[in-house]
C-alpha cells in the first residue's frame, strides 16, 4: 500500500542558508613576473586580465570579450552596496589576509582579536597595509550567473568606484541592480611612469536611468499594491488653492543644488590651486564644463565631473605603480 504523500520540509530564518554569488573569476590588471634575479614581483599591464582562483587566464572569458579588453559592460548583483562593494583597510602577507578595518577598529583574521585602525603597518609610502576596495558584478554578455570581482588597492580606482556607487545611488534614488554600467581603464601619468586605473559609468544619460529605475519601481509597486488602490479617485474635491506669495504664504526655502554647487565652486578652486592650475585655467575649465549647463542639477553633474578629473590628477603623483594588487 502505498505511503501518505508527506509536504517536504524546507528551511526557514537560517543565516547559513543565506544565497552566496558564486565568484566566477576576478578582473585584474596587473600579474606576477620575474625579475631580473629570478624573484617574483608585481608587473602592470595595459588590458584587463581575467583569472581563476589559481590566477589562470580564463580563456573562455577572453574568447568573447577580447584578448586584450580594455573595457566590459556589468551590472550590479543587489540594490545594497554592501552586497557589491568593499572598502576597508587591509594588510596582505604571502600565506593571505592578516587583519582588515574600517579605520577606527580592525579585525585580526588569526586570532578574531580587534585591534586599533589603522596602526603602525598603515604608515609611510611603501605601507603593508592600505585602503583596499573589492567591486562585484555580473558580466551579461557572459553565460554565467557569477560574480567577477575586481580588487584594487590603487588610491585613484578607489575614488573612482566610490564616486560612480555614490552617485547612481543619488540618480536613482538607491537603484543599483540591473542598471547597464561601463566598467573601464584610464591610463595617467604617475611618478613611477603611466599606470592604469579602474572607473566605472553609466551607459546612458542620467535622465534615462533616471527613468529606468523609477518605471521598475512602479512595476514593483504594482506587485505589490492592489490595483484598486492605484486608481485615481475623481470623486475627490479638488484641494483648494495655496495662497500666492504675499497672502500668508511662507516662502519658498532655498534651493539645495543651489547650494551644493557653490559648494562644489569652492572646493574646485582650492583643489586646483593645490595643483597649480591658474585662475585662467581653472575659469576655462569650469566655463567649459558647468559653465554650459542652463540649469542647477546639470551643473551640479559637471561640477562634481570637473572636480573628480582634478582628484585624480592630483592622486596621480601619489599613485602607487601598480593598478590592483596583481598577486590576490
Amino acid at each position: 500500500m502505498a505511503g501518505k504523500a508527506v509536504a517536504k520540509k524546507r528551511l526557514h530564518g537560517l543565516v547559513n542558508t543565506s544565497p552566496r554569488p558564486v565568484l566566477a573569476g576576478r578582473a585584474k590588471i596587473g600579474e606576477k613576473g620575474l625579475s631580473k634575479k629570478g624573484k617574483e614581483i608585481p608587473t602592470k599591464i595595459d588590458y584587463i586580465k581575467f583569472v581563476d582562483g589559481e590566477q589562470n587566464k580564463i580563456q573562455a572569458v577572453h574568447d568573447i570579450l577580447g584578448e586584450k579588453p580594455t573595457e566590459f559592460i556589468a551590472v550590479l548583483p543587489s540594490d545594497d552596496p554592501d552586497d557589491f562593494w568593499w572598502l576597508s583597510y587591509r594588510r596582505w602577507k604571502a600565506s593571505g589576509l592578516v587583519c582588515h578595518g574600517n579605520g577606527e577598529t580592525a579585525i585580526v583574521e588569526e586570532s578574531g582579536e580587534e585591534i586599533a585602525c589603522p596602526c603602525q603597518f598603515a604608515e609611510g609610502d611603501n605601507a603593508e597595509c592600505k585602503p583596499s576596495g573589492s567591486l562585484k558584478v555580473i558580466i551579461p554578455n557572459l553565460p554565467s550567473i557569477g560574480v567577477f570581482q575586481i580588487d584594487t588597492r590603487a588610491e585613484s580606482s578607489t575614488q573612482n568606484i566610490q564616486y560612480a556607487i555614490e552617485m547612481i545611488g543619488k540618480i536613482t534614488g538607491g537603484h543599483y541592480m540591473g542598471i547597464p554600467l561601463r566598467v573601464y581603464i584610464e591610463p595617467f601619468k604617475g611618478k613611477q611612469g603611466i599606470s592604469w586605473c579602474w572607473k566605472v559609468d553609466i551607459m546612458d544619460t542620467p535622465g534615462r536611468v533616471v527613468m529606468a529605475a523609477v518605471e521598475q519601481t512602479r512595476d514593483h509597486m504594482s506587485q505589490l499594491i492592489p490595483p484598486e488602490l492605484l486608481q485615481i479617485d475623481e470623486s475627490r474635491p479638488e484641494p483648494e488653492a495655496l495662497p500666492a506669495a504675499g497672502e500668508g504664504a511662507r516662502p519658498e526655502p532655498e534651493h539645495n543644488v543651489s547650494t551644493e554647487v557653490n559648494g562644489l565652486k569652492k572646493l574646485i578652486w582650492e583643489r586646483a590651486k593645490e595643483l597649480g592650475w591658474t585662475v585662467a585655467k581653472a575659469k576655462a575649465e569650469w566655463e567649459s564644463g558647468p559653465g554650459q549647463q542652463d540649469n542647477d542639477f546639470a551643473i551640479q553633474m559637471e561640477a562634481e565631473k570637473l572636480l573628480a578629473k582634478i582628484e585624480d590628477e592630483i592622486a596621480a603623483d601619489e599613485q602607487i605603480p601598480f593598478g590592483d594588487d596583481s598577486g590576490d
